[in-house]
């Protein structure tokens, strides 16, 4: 049977998690001497609230080698034919992914690592078409084939509230994020393919917003909200997406601490899986 391993950026419920019995490896953020492990979502409020209160920038860990290996051991354990997929957050932004394919090479051969190429509910629409496949028969190679497919047509992008996040993360300058905050400048930032871009630049959080949906009218397959704690414009793009995606069932779903601390609390997006 193939079993799927995957980081905790992609956010799987619990619910998903047992039904396809997929196993998860967890990052964490350290903020301020405490470390937040995200396998345990109860710690995401927490992290944030601490977040929103501390002058500091966290810093990430990805999964011990150590968690890595006790979970192949484990399901080879249960199942000695076991082919195990390994699923990354996009290499760009951890070492996840190197990480766990050099453990994988003293497994023989029972354990594909793949890099998602994308971050957090891009990553998990990834995901729920490989357990579709998975439980239509596909083998690994037909699921690695599958993979390069769908990777062009994924993406996630966001619309930060405040552009401090993505100062502190090093990602602009701080001329540049005072400028852009007093002007209510707002970039949408994407990444896709294992590149971070800004794919277009507004004035305002609604108007840019509006541009960012407009982006993938009548395209989209499937789709998931994105956004990060707590978020004053949540209630407003569900109404938007609800009006130009009428024909979606489209969930809202919080980013885990590793992703939102870069694009910073009450950012909003969506993420796509193209037709």
């Amino acid at each position: 049977m193939i079993h799927f391993v995957v980081d905790s950026t992609f956010c799987v419920d619990e619910k998903f998690k047992q039904e396809h019995d997929i196993k998860v490896v967890g990052l964490s953020v350290l903020l301020d001497g405490k470390t937040y492990n995200e396998t345990n979502t109860e710690h995401w409020q927490e992290f944030y609230e601490a977040l929103k209160n501390s002058k500091n920038f966290p810093k990430t860990t990805q999964p011990s080698p150590e968690e890595f290996t006790n979970t192949f051991d484990e399901i080879l354990s249960n199942d000695k034919d076991a082919q195990i997929i390994v699923l990354t957050l996009t290499q760009s932004f951890s070492g996840t992914y190197n990480c766990a394919k050099m453990l994988a090479e003293s497994y023989n051969g029972k354990v594909t690592v793949i890099d998602s190429e994308n971050a957090c509910e891009s990553a998990l629409l990834l995901l729920e078409e490989l357990v579709k496949a998975r439980d239509e028969g596909k083998s690994v190679q037909q699921i690695v084939e599958l993979v390069e497919e769908l990777k062009p047509k994924l993406s996630v992008q966001f619309v930060p509230t405040t552009m401090e996040y993505l100062r502190k993360g090093g990602r602009i300058s701080l001329i540049k994020s005072i400028i852009a905050n007093i002007l209510q400048f707002k970039p949408i930032i994407r990444t896709k393919q294992n590149v971070l871009s800004i794919a277009k630049k507004c004035f305002g959080m609604k108007k840019t917003i509006e541009e960012m949906l407009n982006m993938f009218v009548g395209k989209v397959k499937k789709m998931y909200i994105v956004y990060v704690y707590e978020s004053p414009f949540l209630q407003y793009i569900k109404d938007r997406v609800k009006t130009l995606f009428s024909d979606l069932d489209v969930e809202a779903k919080c980013v885990s601490p590793v992703i939102g601390s870069h694009v910073g609390i009450g950012a909003v997006g969506v993420a796509c899986l193209e037709k």
